[in-house]
């Protein structure tokens, strides 16, 4: 499922702001959810998620299916704004925290560049814009591994720059585990 941050924004607030609120405040008019609107948003999309959530344990194997959830990240900052306290899921109120707890892996993309031998001309450089998948928490970042299948960081771009997609993780970690799991 793909993204849900955007599922937040065109599915979970129109259907929020469609109830009455308590609060008089006159920024929900033009779309912005007040603090009362976050418990509907959680609920709605933890009821979206958890049958899709379900796909992944049914024990008929023509049913069961692997899932990927992706969403935007957010910073959290404390309170007086100047300490980064957690990098969690862009989603409402406490489904931040409570969807990563609901899946497996928790990944995250980052991007990190460097400079290589240009292949077209030895006596210069290009600059290649790696794309990293980050399985492993440095305290902030809200990541992990349930099964510790994952390596703490996976490189997702070649170095030449060639795309390599999820289908190396899946085959070479996941599917070892899940043929395991049959198993007992």
């Amino acid at each position: 499922m793909d993204n849900l941050t955007d599922a937040d924004k065109s599915i979970l607030l129109p259907y929020s702001l469609s109830f009455p609120s308590k609060e008089k405040i006159p920024t929900r008019i033009m779309g912005v959810p007040d603090r009362g609107d976050y418990q509907s948003m959680g609920a709605f999309l933890q009821k979206i998620l958890a049958p899709i959530v379900h796909l992944t344990r049914h024990e008929n194997l023509d049913i069961r299916k692997d899932v990927v959830l992706c969403a935007l990240s957010k910073d959290k900052m404390s309170a007086d704004g100047k300490e980064l306290v957690c990098i969690h899921p862009s989603l409402p109120g406490a489904m931040a925290v409570d969807a990563p707890a609901m899946v497996q892996t928790v990944s995250r993309i980052k991007c990190k560049s460097k400079v290589i031998p240009d292949p077209s001309h030895p006596k210069t450089t290009t600059r290649l814009f790696q794309r990293i998948l980050v399985s492993d928490s440095d305290g902030v970042l809200i990541v992990g591994d349930r099964w510790k299948l994952m390596p703490q960081e996976w490189l997702l771009t070649s170095d030449t720059g060639e795309a390599l997609g999820f289908s190396d993780i899946y085959e070479q970690l996941w599917v070892p585990k899940l043929k395991q799991e049959d198993k007992m």
